[in-house]
């Protein structure tokens, strides 16, 4: 029987980091500016422990990163 690799499935905290980065991708989509505290806000209760501080930098990080693309 022939075995396959399997391709590498994302973690929840993967998961969880893509919808920040969501956030981000849609804002620059829409040419709205940065709204880090209403992200912060959204996300600040995860079961990542993630703290707000961290949070806004996935936010931003993305948000500068396409906003540079574009």
């Amino acid at each position: 029987m022939p075995i396959y690799p399997q391709s590498p499935q994302k973690s929840d905290r993967e998961l969880w980091e893509n919808r920040i980065k969501g956030y981000a991708e849609r804002h620059v989509e829409n040419g709205q500016a940065p709204d880090t505290k209403s992200v912060v806000d959204l996300f600040k209760e995860n079961e990542f422990n993630v703290t707000a501080p961290k949070i806004g930098e996935i936010y931003e990080k993305e948000y500068y990163r396409l906003k540079i693309e574009t």
